[in-house]
């Protein structure tokens, strides 16, 4: 490449860069509004399910639980989950009834991951 050349090929990149710089974003890229609250609408002594992570989006509450949780409005699952019991729940991550536990304890939550049944543990479905 000529010196000349390389001159206008550097010209024009520094002109493009400039108007990047200088034009606004359209709408659609523009930065987003503040974030939804976080981990909302649970009341103490109850088990809650959100449809997306980190307790965003709809929320179901339980206080003794379901084995699809579909059934309260969450048809594509949850995505998060707050135990805000005193006792410890169990989850599963297809609807249906848990046999071998997984354990969410008191006050504990669960983010960015699916949710499809809780319940408290008992003697026929997930032993304590």
């Amino acid at each position: 490449m000529t010196k000349k050349k390389s001159a206008a090929v550097t010209i024009a990149c520094a002109a493009a860069v400039a108007a990047l710089h200088t034009a606004p974003l359209p709408a659609a890229a523009r930065a987003a509004g503040p974030a939804a609250p976080q981990w909302q609408g649970c009341p103490v002594d109850e088990f809650c399910v959100w449809e997306g992570p980190d307790g965003t989006g709809k929320v179901a509450t339980y206080r003794n639980g379901t084995f699809n949780v579909a059934n309260q409005g969450l048809v594509n699952g949850g995505r998060s989950a707050w135990n805000r019991t005193n006792g410890k729940w169990c989850w599963l991550d297809i609807p249906g009834r848990t046999f071998m536990g997984k354990y969410v304890g008191p006050n504990q939550q669960l983010s960015n991951t699916a949710v499809w049944a809780a319940h408290r543990p008992d003697y026929v479905r997930c032993i304590p």
